[in-house]
């Protein structure tokens, strides 16, 4: 009997436009090349993804949204067996995406990171001044055009003490 897959995270890319704090994934700037897979490969691992059995693909980064042909890979991994999870951190999401998303029936939902309930809290761990607003506002795309999306926290030291709040807001959220 062959071993099953179930759950793969797919990293498309190692380029972020964050510098979060604890970040423990080696990221590339924006502006750097990275070495990433073609859009070929990565249709040929969901072929063989779709062969294996597997149920749930994460595509993850750094951060996703920033590879120029992501709209190709949803689309690509939209009509599979199994199931997509993008893992994001928002602020490189957009409208169309979100759109795009919406009429996929593989891709299940979008996860974004948060890690706080204020501007401050969450821009201060990401390195960014507007992060905060922008990952809010995607969200609330996300539950006005009916897309499943969750949001996810990275529990540090700080954000131990903030963990109830961070409940509230993502229930407050949808």
């Amino acid at each position: 009997m062959m071993p099953s897959l179930h759950e793969v995270d797919l990293n498309v890319t190692d380029r972020c436009n964050l510098r979060c704090e604890y970040c423990s994934v080696f990221v590339t700037p924006v502006t750097d090349q990275a070495p990433e897979l073609s859009l070929d490969r990565i249709e040929r691992l969901f072929d063989e993804f779709d062969e294996l059995g597997v149920r749930r693909v994460r595509v993850v980064g750094g951060e996703p949204f920033l590879r120029r042909d992501i709209v190709e890979i949803l689309r690509t991994a939209g009509h599979r067996s199994f199931h997509t999870c993008v893992l994001t951190n928002g602020t490189a999401l957009r409208h169309e995406h979100v759109d795009l998303i919406a009429t996929l029936p593989a891709v299940e939902s979008i996860a974004f990171s948060l890690d706080g309930v204020t501007a401050e809290e969450h821009n201060r761990s990401r390195g960014c001044a507007s992060a905060f607003d922008r990952v809010v506002s995607m969200v609330d795309y996300c539950t006005a055009r009916g897309v499943e999306h969750r949001m996810m926290t990275v529990v540090t030291a700080e954000v131990v003490a903030r963990m109830c709040a961070l409940v509230e807001f993502a229930a407050q959220h949808h």
